[in-house]
């Protein structure tokens, strides 16, 4: 039943989800509905005896991972391996990029709460990649106009050609 499931998906962490087409009380597509609603991302396989290659397709548009028609239960060991393989790349995909996006927070906090103006430089033009914004403030300048400057335009102390030899150090 639709509670049953509302309860399991509550109470413990689940690996696949395989439900039948048409059950007396419930259905795929209401299950469908509650795993979507519950915002998991288990993977959802239909199995039936019944449906069409047309109703199938649109329960995977609607989100199901796959259906098996009922006369080839055979395929269901390889069926499910392949999605569990395919919900484990999907949760590592998922933890590098919050990784990365909290590796990404964490130097553009330390990159803009610096003391110091801070510039990553073209090599070949000296102008500014990236820079915080006591960089540009430190100078009178707006990140606007900062952004257009090159190296040479505001380290007065070297020619442009010694800034070059100096920012390969």
């Amino acid at each position: 039943t639709a509670e049953s499931m509302i309860t399991a998906l509550d109470k413990q962490s689940w690996d696949v989800i395989i439900s039948d087409y048409s059950l007396p009380s419930f259905s795929a597509p209401s299950a469908l509905s509650i795993l979507q609603k519950s915002g998991k991302e288990i993977p959802f396989i239909v199995i039936s005896g019944t449906i069409t290659e047309e109703t199938a397709l649109e329960l995977m548009r609607s989100g199901a991972t796959d259906y098996l028609m009922k006369d080839r239960l055979a395929r269901l060991g390889v069926l499910v391996r392949r999605e569990l393989n395919i919900a484990l790349v999907r949760r590592e995909r998922e933890e590098v990029r919050k990784s990365l996006f909290e590796s990404e927070l964490r130097f553009r906090t330390l990159f803009e709460q610096s003391p110091y103006g801070v510039l990553i430089l073209d090599f070949e033009t000296t102008l500014p990649l990236e820079f915080n914004t006591i960089a540009h403030l430190q100078l009178g300048y707006t990140r606007e106009e900062f952004a257009r400057l090159r190296l040479s335009d505001y380290q007065a102390n070297e020619k442009p050609n010694e800034i070059k030899v100096h920012a390969k150090k």
